[in-house]
Parts: C-alpha cells; structure tokens; sequence
C-alpha cells in the first residue's frame, strides 16, 4: 500500500493511530518521499506531490494508495495527470474532501472506479478506517434504511453514485475534467461551511448546468455547516426547482462515520421501502 499526501501538509505521528489498524490486516506500507514534507499550506510542490503519485501508480507492487488527510492542494494537480498513463495501470485510491478533486477526474478521464472514503489523520475515526479495509478485501452490498425525517423529497431511482465534496465540485466546474452526470446519482458532502455557502455551491452548479440529466441527489454528513433544518431546506427547495428525488442521511463524510463509496458503483433508491442498496464495487 502507497501512503501520499495529494493536499495539505500532516505529521507522520498524526496517521501513527491509523497505521496500527492498516498493519493489524497484514499490509505493508510505504510512504511517498514527500508524504510529511511541509510547504506551508501544501505537502510538497506540486512536481514533488505528483512524483509521490506517480511512483506509486506505476508500481505493480503497490496495489492501492491511501491519502492522509485532505485540506487544500489537489485540485492544482489535476492539468499535469497523465490520464491515459493512470489508465494502464488500474488500482485503489482512496480520499475524500479535498481528494474529491482526484476522485473524479480519474473516473471521469480514465475511466476507473475510484474511492470516497477514509483517510490516515488521526485514525480517521478508526471504526470507519477498519470498515473500508474489509470493504476492500471482501466487497459487499452496501444497504442503508432510510428514516422518514432523512427523506427531503421521495422517489424511486437508480444510476452510478457519483459526487463527493461540495465545495471541491463546485470549484471544479469549468475545468473540464468532471465526470458527466447524465442518468448518475450525484452525492454529495460538506464540512464547516454556513448555509449561505452551501447554496450558493448548488446555485454555481444548477446555473452551469451540471445538474441537468440527473436521477437524484444523495446526501452525507454536512459537518459544522449550520442547523440540520436550514441545510434541508436549501436542499428542499433545489430539488423541488429541479423536480428530483433527494434523500438525506447517508453515513459519508466529515461526520462521527464515514463508510466507503466506490464512485461509479450502480445504485438504488426506494423511498417507498425506505431502501438504499449500493452493489458491490467489483460488479
């Protein structure tokens, strides 16, 4: 296993905790050169943080890549990925936050599954670090009981997850080097950000167009971003405008659980059996 730091800066005492869960499974670990470097608000230039990348993804020993933490920083890397070179050589990658911009633009212009879930800062919440381990070793349905009070506006639906981090997507728009969205079930987390944020991220998106052709939203854990009933109303109305199912509580994100999301795994909704079925990451 590859260990890099694609974002901000972290000390190695600070992934010490989720290094013990990773060893426990048998696994060995290498770090990147550059994974504790500190460039002030980066972890290394971005030629030093892309030679980390690339090293690993062209090592056939290495067969998945962590990232220790997010923060700021991969959304610069993204112009110097050799998409058809990532593309040679399939493996896991893991993040989230920040790493939604790798994340997506891999699936997007590679054509690869990625993984939105757990990082190596501070365990990252090590029941959720241990759970994205047997994930990956053994993939599984993934099913998720909807409550009434979670569900924002009901439907029946089905498509490939994918999404991530809103603020990371919303900053992506433009780019180009985002997935398209036609028939897929866009999810969506945030963390630290006021309301008054989150809508204006749905407003950038819905007024691009990048909703358009959508089967209907998901949502994680909206950490620090206000009262519960005030993001639910930003997102009651977004939906309504946009006439899309959209349910809330899935257990992804920067909350107290963060479970593993392969972007671009087939999945379905039936809020008329309160039902959140995900497939199994190799199907």
């Amino acid at each position: 296993m590859g260990i890099i730091s694609p974002a901000s800066p972290v000390e190695k005492r600070e992934v010490e905790p989720a290094l013990q869960i990773i060893e426990a499974y048998g696994l060995s670990v290498s770090f990147g050169e550059h994974a504790f470097l500190n460039r002030g608000f980066l972890s290394g230039t971005d030629a030093e943080r892309l030679e980390d990348f690339y090293k690993f993804w062209a090592d056939p020993e290495i067969k998945a890549i962590f990232c220790t933490r997010g923060g700021y920083g991969t959304l610069r890397l993204l112009s110097s990925l050799n998409f058809d070179f990532i593309s040679r050589f399939p493996k896991i990658l893991v993040g989230y936050s920040d790493i939604t911009a790798l994340l997506l633009s891999i699936y997007a212009k590679a054509g690869l599954m990625t993984f939105h879930g757990p990082m190596l800062k501070g365990g990252d919440r090590g029941k959720s670090l241990e759970g994205l381990l047997r994930y990956l070793f053994k993939p599984a349905c993934t099913d998720i009981r909807i409550s009434d009070a979670k569900i924002i506006r009901p439907g029946v639906f089905e498509g490939r997850l994918v999404g991530g981090n809103l603020t990371m997507i919303s900053h992506m728009i433009g780019t180009g080097f985002l997935p398209d969205l036609g028939g897929s079930i866009l999810l969506l987390e945030d963390v630290n950000e006021a309301p008054y944020r989150i809508d204006r991220a749905l407003t950038q998106l819905k007024l691009s167009g990048y909703l358009e052709g959508l089967a209907g939203i998901l949502l994680g854990s909206f950490t620090g971003c206000g009262p519960r009933n005030v993001i639910t109303k930003i997102f009651a109305d977004l939906s309504g405008e946009l006439k899309l199912p959209c349910v809330a509580g899935l257990p992804v994100g920067h909350g107290a659980k963060n479970i593993p999301i392969a972007i671009g795994s087939l999945c379905q909704v039936d809020t008329d059996r309160h039902l959140i079925h995900i497939y199994p990451w190799r199907a």
